[in-house]
């Protein structure tokens, strides 16, 4: 396909929705561009709020924070654990005794809702980090 115009973020959206998984260079080919343009435009979607991912099968979306209320609770946990984790790195002391008051708090204060929500939480931060890592490890 030859293009006079490069290829928008949304355009890559619409293919990899439309497709499930692809690659970066299948994307490259398909908009007749190169994998640096689809890098870029990924890293606009990724701002925009997209739960793009990569992993050794190609690019996909992570669905599972689609929705509206899933979002803004997955936000304002993200928030709270970034936040947290760079206290904890701020701080000069062994980490243990906070990890263990954080614990305290959160039993004693979280239901047992909350507690699933977050857990479901920190295991899609996990995943994000995975394929972060991922993707630095293929240059991607």
């Amino acid at each position: 396909m030859s293009r006079s115009q490069k290829v928008t973020a949304q355009e890559i959206l619409e293919k990899i929705q439309s497709e499930g998984i692809i690659t970066c260079s299948e994307l490259a080919k398909t908009f007749d561009v190169c994998t640096d343009t689809i890098k870029k435009r990924l890293g606009e979607l990724r701002s925009d709020g997209e739960g793009l991912f990569h992993n050794s099968n190609g690019l996909y979306i992570m669905n599972s924070i689609v929705e509206d209320e899933d979002r803004e609770s997955f936000e304002k946990y993200l928030k709270w654990l970034l936040g947290t984790f760079i206290g904890i790195a701020k701080c000069t002391k062994v980490t243990k005794p906070i990890l263990l008051e954080s614990k305290k708090y959160m039993r004693e204060q979280l239901t047992r809702k909350e507690r699933k929500r977050l857990v479901d939480c920190t295991a899609q931060v996990n995943r994000i980090l995975i394929n972060i890592e991922l993707e630095d490890d293929l240059d991607i």
